[in-house]
């Protein structure tokens, strides 16, 4: 996948190409189902997407950090990611903003049926379909996917259900298990102390937070896949620290990968994070989340 950075006022394509406009954060089964609509047509596929200044206006927290969303876009079939400064273009008018879009090399234009562009989300799809459908079905409206209770798949929706530690259920709704990655670094050691030394990935605040508590996870290093069971939490037994941090016990696992990249993706929620009255407390309950991760598998 090309990456392009796009913040005049041109848009800097000139071969023939599907366009899908969002922010596509998760890139999950709403967005995945827009990607296979444009895949229907004989043309590459580009992504404009808007840099993560967005989020960070909006105050929201991210699903995916930029790598992993841009490679799961191109995991997906995308050829082209165009990122759009938010902080240059969040003041374009929508009709500015149609103008940008106007290149004769976008031969389509997808979008959800809720998109909405310009300051104060002044246009709207009937804006879309006013400007470009009048010689030919330049715009595809492609519906959300919905759940059976009615709920819109949407991040937001995914987000709230990490921070509630629902991994399955975010999961179900990703099309792919939630992951964190990140260089292993050194810890308090206290896992080892235990008996359960752990790989620590530093925590990345920009991501969503997922729920303080053990969760049965899988890591993902050096291109091997192992079963584990990850604690995210603050340590309130020992050592009870300002953030919650990452952790994860790799089963039957005994190679050192400080320096190293990681993935964890979650699998399950196994019990909320707790306070102790001892330390023995604390090392039984860790073996009794072990052996309920090992009989589950």
């Amino acid at each position: 996948m090309k990456i392009i950075d796009t913040n005049n006022n041109s848009f800097p394509m000139t071969d023939e190409i599907s366009l899908l406009i969002g922010f596509f954060d998760g890139v999950h089964l709403g967005h995945q189902k827009l990607i296979n609509e444009a895949l229907k047509f004989a043309l590459p596929i580009g992504v404009l997407t808007f840099t993560d200044s967005l989020a960070e206006t909006k105050k929201q927290k991210l699903l995916l950090d930029k790598d992993s969303k841009q490679e799961s876009l191109a995991s997906h079939g995308v050829s082209y990611y165009f990122k759009l400064n938010f902080n240059s273009s969040k003041n374009w008018s929508k009709e500015h903003f149609l103008e940008y879009l106007s290149a004769k090399n976008i031969k389509r234009i997808f979008v959800s049926s809720d998109f909405t562009f310009g300051k104060n989300k002044s246009g709207d799809i009937k804006d879309l379909i006013n400007h470009f459908n009048k010689q030919e079905e330049i715009v595809k409206i492609v519906s959300p996917v919905v759940l059976t209770d009615g709920t819109k798949i949407s991040s937001t929706y995914i987000r709230a259900l990490l921070n509630k530690g629902l991994i399955e259920e975010a999961n179900s709704l990703l099309g792919y298990k939630y992951f964190r990655k990140g260089i292993v670094v050194h810890g308090l050691h206290n896992g080892t102390k235990l008996g359960f030394p752990t790989a620590n990935i530093k925590p990345d605040n920009s991501l969503v937070k997922i729920k303080d508590g053990v969760y049965k996870t899988h890591a993902h290093v050096d291109n091997k896949s192992y079963l584990s069971m990850t604690n995210i939490g603050s340590h309130p037994t020992i050592d009870q620290l300002s953030e919650s941090i990452i952790e994860t016990h790799i089963f039957d696992f005994d190679s050192d990968i400080y320096d190293k990249q990681i993935t964890i993706s979650f699998d399950s929620f196994i019990r909320p994070q707790i306070k102790f009255d001892s330390l023995d407390a604390l090392k039984k309950q860790l073996h009794k989340d072990k052996d309920f991760i090992l009989n589950q598998h």
